[in-house]
């Protein structure tokens, strides 16, 4: 945080800077309150716009609620879902764009039953292969691994323990962000099992 400038203050407050040094000199809380928990960027962002952009984010939020948001691990960043994503064995990965797609296709919510339950067909299989040897013949060399059901019961058991409740709201609104980031990384930067 930059120290406030006598500049900023003398705008502030509309008088001289002795007044400022005076008013310190004084200890007055007013002075304490500015200097304690204000910057110059923020004093300055007020007296341009009248608002202070980081106070309005927080201004309907108690103080034991913003504390809990700060200090829960269960809460939503985009990047260590990304994180999580990307560190899946291959297997998992695929599992988890084949129930997305599945989804998608359905138009269903991605769910701890659907992550349960869901096994493809051998005809989709099939399906899936041929198409996406139709669009890249060199595809075949890059077969979709079987799921095992030791793959499915660890996808399980990361999916209820690891994915939060924020990041499954996060996957269900954006499915084909998630299956693009999944496609992306398949193979980069995991092993292909478990």
């Amino acid at each position: 945080m930059k120290k406030i400038t006598n500049q900023t203050i003398t705008k502030l407050f509309s008088f001289t800077r002795q007044t400022w040094v005076k008013w310190k000199e004084e200890n007055r809380q007013i002075t304490k309150l500015l200097l304690l928990y204000f910057s110059d960027e923020e004093l300055s962002e007020f007296l341009e716009t009248g608002k202070i952009r980081k106070l309005e984010l927080i201004k309907n939020i108690s103080a034991k609620e913003l504390e809990e948001k700060l200090h829960n691990n269960n809460t939503f960043d985009i990047s260590i879902l990304k994180l999580k994503l990307i560190s899946l064995p291959n297997v998992a990965k695929q599992l988890m764009i084949d129930q997305l797609r599945y989804c998608i296709v359905e138009k269903k919510d991605y769910t701890l039953e659907i992550v349960k339950n869901y096994q493809k067909t051998h005809f989709e299989k099939i399906k899936e292969d041929i198409w996406l040897f139709i669009k890249d013949p060199s595809s075949i060399l890059k077969a979709n691994p079987d799921y095992f059901k030791k793959d499915r019961i660890k996808f399980i058991y990361y999916f209820e323990n690891i994915i939060t409740k924020d990041e499954l709201l996060y996957i269900n609104q954006n499915k084909e962000e998630i299956i693009k980031i999944l496609e992306t990384f398949k193979g980069l930067f995991a092993y292909s099992t478990w």
